[in-house]
């Protein structure tokens, strides 16, 4: 953080050396061995299962925006479309 190679994210560190929150987090992952009854999204990974709660608006807008990023930001290869030729006489 002193070089400036990175920001200070939702923390930020006082002289006093402890860590005080600007404010809730953008986004709540939430993590546990059981596979959540009531989420947002879910997924198993390493046997344990992260989420967002279904009742965490914060964090589904979020998501949500990262997965538009997300969605804009392909670049995957597209096929040229199709050209129709429609005679005239």
């Amino acid at each position: 953080m002193t070089s400036g190679r990175a920001a200070a994210g939702a923390v930020e560190v006082q002289t006093s050396g402890t860590p005080e929150a600007q404010g809730p987090a953008l986004l709540n992952i939430l993590s546990g061995e059981a596979q959540p009854r009531d989420a947002y999204v879910a997924i198993q990974y390493g046997g344990r299962w992260f989420w967002i709660a279904n009742t965490d608006i914060r964090s589904k807008y979020t998501f949500g925006m990262v997965m538009l990023l997300f969605s804009i930001s392909e670049t995957g290869v597209r096929g040229n479309a199709p050209v129709v030729t429609v005679p005239a006489n």
